[in-house]
């Protein structure tokens, strides 16, 4: 029960530092150490951003609607059809409804179907596909990381990690 509690400590999202962590600090002198944090400060940690990393830069690339459809329309014929981790119907209804909400989780799932939609795709199949791929990737990470992937009880979510798993193994230059 004690290694459980002390995970739990580990993985909180913000932590408070001891006043013991300031040793340099006791008579208002500037510490030597660049690592140092003040007593009472905040630490971010945030399991989600241990797990894909915190860039936050993404690369842009167009993507119109036109390859947003042709990327589900690949899915479906070569991902779906093979790995059926989504009934269809639903998800294109989900997708379509969910365009105007902003959900994450639906975001995160549209990301890894794109993901995996350039992961199936040959470099003479999609024009810029290094960078496509590349854009896709960091859309589905930045997703699963603002919708907590590592602490939701959401399905959705759940499918589009299973997805975007899938795909990390089969991509192919």
């Amino acid at each position: 029960m004690e290694s459980v509690t002390g995970l739990r400590s580990v993985l909180e999202d913000v932590e408070t530092v001891d006043d013991k962590t300031d040793l340099h600090n006791s008579q208002g002198q500037e510490s030597p150490d660049p690592g140092h944090i003040e007593p009472g400060a905040t630490i971010s940690c945030n399991p989600n951003k241990m797990l894909f990393g915190s860039n936050d830069k993404i690369a842009h690339v167009n993507t119109t609607s036109d390859i947003n459809q042709f990327l589900l329309n690949v899915y479906h014929e070569r991902v779906h059809a093979l790995f059926k981790v989504l009934h269809w119907p639903s998800t294109l209804a989900l997708l379509k409804a969910s365009n105007n909400l902003g959900d994450i989780r639906v975001q995160a799932l549209e990301s890894a179907i794109h993901f995996t939609s350039v992961c199936s795709l040959f470099g003479h199949e999609l024009e810029d596909r290094q960078a496509i791929l590349s854009q896709c990737r960091q859309r589905a990470e930045k997703a699963f990381i603002e919708a907590g992937l590592l602490t939701t009880t959401s399905f959705t979510l759940v499918q589009a990690f299973v997805i975007y798993l899938v795909s990390t193994t089969t991509t192919h230059p």
